[in-house]
């Protein structure tokens, strides 16, 4: 008997992987880099690492995590291009309103990875299928004409990621419960998702060597060779859910090593309040409040401070601002160099289960902060901010949001 809870349906799920995401975002606004190799980077050195690259540069073997050096000799006539997490998030959004504009059940999974719930009396292969291909025509007619996204259908998010896995780039495709071995038999193990070389190794010691023996194999050999992992790949495979699960979050947090201009304790209050905020606006877009504040700082030459804040459930700004200044002052080591700062809030709970702030000065701190998210939200972050982080925006910069997009 399964210990899943649920039948197996066919086109139950949706899956968008968009192609090249962060190439595609810059081919669209940059013409003279369609149809060219390009590689993304945070770091325009030879020593930084390729995030992304396009098509035209993964033909020559530039893959994500080479050097700038390395993706250079490899493709010489590579163009490399600065990371722009603000240009990526813009295009995140516009693909989001295009999903949620066709459905209300859709989820983010990544900035490039979004899932759609098909409702039961929509589980048609032909049905599904218009639906693929309407997203993907108002993603071209509403994102960009070189903006393209794979889609692919299954009966749980694994399959149907794996069908637009196996149909990249720009590709529509879905599988069902008949059609599992047919699709992916012919894999080797690595080409799943979720399955690294450690566990191909591992699967192979065992006599596994390939897809189509993992997918023939008995629910009890997974589990002696895996434990409940293999439980749960078993499952997976035959189409039950166990990946499209939302889990709580423990907890929300930045760090940052500061450059050597921004060391002294004063500067390197700036960049705190900095992350602070950056803490508070992914907590708010997140929908939870907190109830413990944590502040860690490394000092230049050695050691560490720790202080944490335990208060009544709060999201608004200003009172993390409060909590983390309050645990700033009373730093050991005050006047020493800072070379990493940072900032974390914990036991969280979900806003809805809150409700507004008695006191009027808690109720019109979050009343403002709320205020700046959606002009923030609409214009672009930074378009307002506090004082005390001026100067700091670059110190902290916005990284790649290879998760779920903070803002």
């Amino acid at each position: 008997m399964s210990i899943f809870n649920q039948t197996p349906e066919d086109y139950a799920i949706l899956f968008l992987d968009m192609d090249a995401f962060f190439a595609k975002c810059e081919q669209e606004c940059h013409a003279d880099l369609r149809g060219k190799p390009v590689g993304i980077t945070p770091q325009l050195v030879g020593s930084g690492c390729i995030i992304a690259s396009s098509y035209e540069a993964k033909k020559f073997g530039v893959k994500v995590g080479v050097t700038v050096s390395e993706a250079q000799r490899i493709c010489p006539q590579i163009i490399i291009v600065e990371a722009n997490p603000k240009l990526y998030t813009v295009f995140h959004k516009k693909i989001l309103a295009v999903l949620q504009d066709i459905s209300p059940w859709v989820s983010v999974k990544s900035i490039d990875e979004f899932s759609l719930k098909i409702p039961p009396t929509e589980r048609d292969y032909f049905k599904v299928m218009s639906v693929g291909q309407l997203i993907k025509t108002r993603i071209k007619q509403e994102v960009g004409e070189y903006t393209t996204t794979t889609v692919g259908i299954g009966p749980n998010y694994f399959l149907a990621k794996m069908a637009a896995e196996t149909h990249k780039p720009d590709g529509l495709y879905a599988t069902n419960l008949e059609r599992i071995d047919i699709d992916f038999g012919k894999l080797s193990l690595t080409d799943l998702c979720g399955i690294a070389k450690g566990l191909s190794r591992k699967l192979k010691s065992e006599g596994i060597f390939d897809t189509a023996q993992f997918l023939a194999a008995d629910i009890k050999v997974l589990r002696h060779i895996l434990g409940f992992a293999g439980e749960l790949w078993w499952h997976r495979l035959r189409g039950y859910e166990v990946d499209d699960v939302q889990f709580n979050r423990s907890n929300i947090g930045h760090s940052h090593v500061l450059p050597p201009e921004w060391r002294s304790p004063a500067k390197a209050e700036h960049v705190l309040h900095r992350l602070v905020h950056k803490v508070g606006q992914r907590l708010r877009n997140e929908g939870f409040w907190a109830k413990n504040s944590y502040l860690v700082i490394n000092y230049l030459d050695s050691g560490v401070y720790f202080d944490h804040r335990k208060t009544i459930p709060y999201c608004d700004s200003q009172t993390m601002v409060n909590l983390a200044s309050e645990m700033y002052q009373l730093r050991d080591w005050p006047g020493k160099q800072i070379l990493r700062l940072s900032f974390s809030v914990s036991e969280l709970v979900e806003g809805k289960a809150y409700p507004e702030p008695l006191f009027p000065e808690m109720q019109r701190s979050l009343h403002l902060t709320r205020a700046l998210d959606r002009i923030n939200d609409k214009f672009g972050r930074d378009t307002i901010f506090s004082a005390v982080m001026l100067g700091a925006q670059e110190t902290a910069p916005d990284r790649i949001a290879f998760g779920k997009p903070i803002s």
